[in-house]
């Protein structure tokens, strides 16, 4: 976050530590309110805390001073591994002691870590209080995704601050502060050796292994208030930090203990008689050899190819340099993961998953992903060579059991794909599983012409980031070159069919063009899953609600390993008022594909739709950490914001959605509910009048629904729904109108609850709690319509 020089004060002759902040940072930072910001942090005079003596800025650069602290990091002592727990304890009640003091004069530190954690002496003190959040205050206009995530270190973030919450508060230092603790006595911090966006997922979603368990000399309240910090809710963690200093209090230091700064004594040396040491170097011998041969031993059975069951396929590293052979990474593995996957007795983990967890070792993804073995690999192309490696990792020992290099022309993809997986069924004892002349694996292809097929794969490429109409052009040259190419055309149904919720495209011509692919597919093979699924996305596009989940349902039992089918069967089910079974399936779905943002941000929906709020928005939280652009999910975790009476944390969500893409997904309208909520009926009133005068929104009835739930005008709200619905509007096909707490107003009305069984659909009942109050400022004249 800085750049950091020693400088010498010549006025007072000291030593003192000048930091900078860096060009690309500074341009979004205002230096007065950066300056005003530091001032009080500055104003924190305590013996753990490291001051601040000056803040300024150089050609707009701003920087602030502290002195030199003649010692070394806890980062550097941790470079040896876990520490002495007396020494711990010493280090956590100076840092927890700092903590109170800063957090009862309003300061939180937001980057507690062993980076800024100094040992000067006997006492450790802390570096860069208020810093973080000093920068993150005094930014405005950042291209940055949010600058909650910029402004930290992945490894010691907490769910909410990894989120950008605006409601973060002193809690977040409390969660980095068990973080540490625990990297202090296991020797690592709770999810290491992740990538950042893989650190963040999992501090929101993982639990992390019990630190008694790691270190069982951990005493008990030690161990207790570390896993207490660590809690994912900020509610379940302590509550200040005076109650961590009372704990580490009562621990003491054993006696004997080394404290810091003083090198443990030496154990005193035990002498045995002579032959006594003839007979133990005989007796240890003996048993470094029988665990030599039973290490040996075992490790011959934990390759046994009879006790790999369960693989992960990584997406293929592109290490060509070109980024327009990206989509081979997952081009590459789709193929052979599906193939693999049609072979009984084994098990692959979804596709979601294994795509976040790329660029991991293997013994983490076996952890992560509860899997055996590890297929993994690289690709690098160009328009005349092909150049492929693959190898079979087994995750507990990272032994690679197989292993080929690839050398060919692109056309030659198909059987390099076909060789990866014959010799992995075969390296496993399963190769009389799949038939040798390469029928079936060739029929799960779908096509055996090289061109037609290498489009297809470029077109998953874009299809995957919601890109439809790039996806749809390649999709449509794959089925002109081999029109008897179903699984082309039923991707292309599914792209037709999701490309008007974008708002680019009509919704009547694009669903006839994807029922016409669809048709198509499957009358070329009538077992090709996705086309099912397209069918079903036209029909819940059309509120035909009740006939969408026949389709899903079709799809579901052709392909129940597809972890996007199973959570848009859940999302079926929830839209018809079966929210309990949505429920299972969306758990099935998040279980199979823990890293999928499809799968975790269904599952958020549908605990959203049976009320239970607090976890529908750790849920969502743990989507965006997988996706932060994803503009659908800040839209849905505003409305959850909402109704768990959050309603400061609800404008932030729909604010940031909002600037991330102005028109998708009700655009303008969601700022008017958030507005609303929180009781800002002026800002709520000016985004009404914009909305009025703007056009070319694909879905204005839902958009003037919601702006009359917003404002306590339910007939009107009703109207507006009949009339988004008579005119098929895309946003009502991706909400439950039947459950969704959005229109619990509308249910009173009698013409409501004729309206969502027409559709296919039954009435939840409301819950009578609603997060808007009375209008207080009366709408302006002359916007009625």
């Amino acid at each position: 976050m800085s750049r950091v020089f020693v400088a010498e004060e010549r006025a007072l002759g000291r030593r003192v530590v000048v930091k900078m902040l860096p060009a690309e940072l500074s341009g979004n930072v205002s230096v007065a309110r950066f300056r005003r910001e530091i001032s009080v942090a500055a104003r924190l005079q305590h013996p753990h805390i490291v001051p601040l003596l000056a803040a300024g800025e150089v050609d707009g650069l701003p920087y602030y001073v502290m002195p030199f602290v003649d010692g070394e990091s806890l980062r550097h002592r941790l470079s040896h591994g876990e520490l002495p727990i007396a020494e711990t304890v010493s280090v956590l009640r100076d840092v927890a002691k700092a903590l109170a003091f800063a957090h009862a004069n309003g300061v939180t530190h937001r980057d507690i870590k062993p980076d800024n954690v100094l040992i000067a002496g006997t006492s450790a003190v802390i570096t860069d209080f208020g810093v973080a959040k000093a920068v993150s205050d005094a930014t405005v206009g950042s291209p940055l995704t949010s600058i909650g995530v910029a402004l930290g270190t992945p490894a010691y973030m907490a769910p909410e601050q990894a989120a950008a919450d605006p409601g973060t508060d002193l809690r977040a230092d409390f969660y980095a502060f068990g973080v540490m603790a625990y990297e202090m006595l296991a020797g690592h911090v709770p999810f290491a050796g992740r990538s950042a966006q893989g650190m963040l997922a999992a501090h929101a979603t993982e639990q992390p292994g019990s630190i008694a368990t790691l270190r069982p000399a951990t005493p008990a309240p030690l161990a207790d208030v570390v896993m207490r910090c660590l809690a994912k809710r900020p509610g379940d963690r302590p509550q200040n930090a005076t109650e961590i200093v009372k704990v580490l209090d009562g621990i003491g230091a054993p006696s004997g203990a080394p404290s810091i700064g003083v090198p443990p004594v030496a154990a005193a040396t035990f002498q045995l008689p002579r032959i006594g040491r003839r007979v133990l170097g005989i007796a240890v011998v003996a048993v470094v050899l029988f665990a030599t041969v039973t290490w040996w031993r075992m490790r011959g059975t934990s390759v046994d190819r009879d006790a790999i069951r369960s693989i992960a396929v990584l997406p293929f590293a592109n290490t060509s340099g070109d980024t327009t052979f990206d989509y081979l990474e997952d081009g590459v593995t789709d193929h052979v993961r599906d193939a693999l996957n049609a072979i009984a007795g084994l098990t692959i983990k979804a596709r979601g998953s294994s795509q976040q967890m790329k660029g991991r070792s293997a013994r983490e993804i076996g952890t992560k992903l509860g899997v055996r073995a590890v297929v993994q690999g690289s690709v690098s192309g160009s328009r005349s060579r092909l150049h492929v490696t693959a190898e079979l990792v087994q995750a507990a020992d990272e032994s690679v059991l197989w292993s080929k290099t690839f050398d060919g022309s692109p056309n030659e993809l198909a059987g390099i794909q076909d060789t990866i997986v014959r010799a992995i069924s075969r390296r496993l004892g399963l190769a009389g599983m799949i038939v040798g002349n390469g029928a079936r694996v060739a029929g799960r292809r779908g096509t055996s012409d090289v061109e037609a097929y290498d489009l297809f794969l470029q077109g998953r490429h874009p299809f995957d980031q919601n890109d439809f109409a790039s996806a749809i052009e390649l999709f449509r040259k794959a089925v002109a070159r081999d029109p008897r190419f179903a699984r082309a055309h039923a991707y292309l149904a599914m792209s037709y069919a999701n490309l008007p919720t974008l708002g680019v495209a009509p919704m009547d011509s694009m669903n006839a063009l994807a029922l016409a692919s669809a048709a198509r597919a499957l009358g070329l093979d009538s077992t090709v899953a996705e086309a099912y699924a397209a069918e079903s996305f036209v029909l819940g596009g059309e509120t035909r609600l009740g006939d969408a989940l026949g389709p899903m349902e079709q799809a579901v039992r052709l392909d129940s390993t597809n972890a996007d089918i199973v959570a848009n069967y859940a999302m079926g089910l929830g839209q018809i008022g079966r929210v309990a079974d949505g429920l299972v399936q969306a758990r099935r779905a998040r279980e199979s594909d823990p890293l999928s943002g499809t799968a975790v941000g269904l599952l958020s929906y549908l605990l959203l739709l049976s009320r239970q709020y607090d976890a529908a928005i750790e849920q969502i939280r743990a989507a965006l950490v997988l996706d932060p652009t994803n503009v659908i999910m800040h839209r849905a975790l505003g409305y959850y914001y909402a109704f768990n009476a959050q309603p400061d944390s609800a404008v932030a969500s729909f604010e940031r959605g909002f600037k991330l893409n102005p028109t998708l997904f009700g655009g303008r309208s969601n700022l008017v509910f958030g507005y609303a909520a929180a009781r800002r009926w002026a800002d709520a009133s000016r985004q009404r009048a914009l909305i009025e005068r703007e056009t070319g929104d694909n879905s204005p009835n839902y958009s003037r629904m919601v702006v009359g739930l917003a404002f306590g005008e339910t007939d009107a709200a009703m109207t507006a729904l009949e009339r988004g619905v008579a005119a098929r509007e895309p946003l009502l096909g991706i909400v439950s109108l039947a459950c969704d707490p959005l229109f619990d107003p509308l249910k009173s009305n009698p013409r409501f609850s004729p309206l969502v069984q027409r559709l296919g659909a039954r009435v939840c009942p409301a819950t009578g709690t609603w997060p808007i109050g009375p209008v207080r400022i009366s709408r302006p004249a002359g916007n009625n319509r």
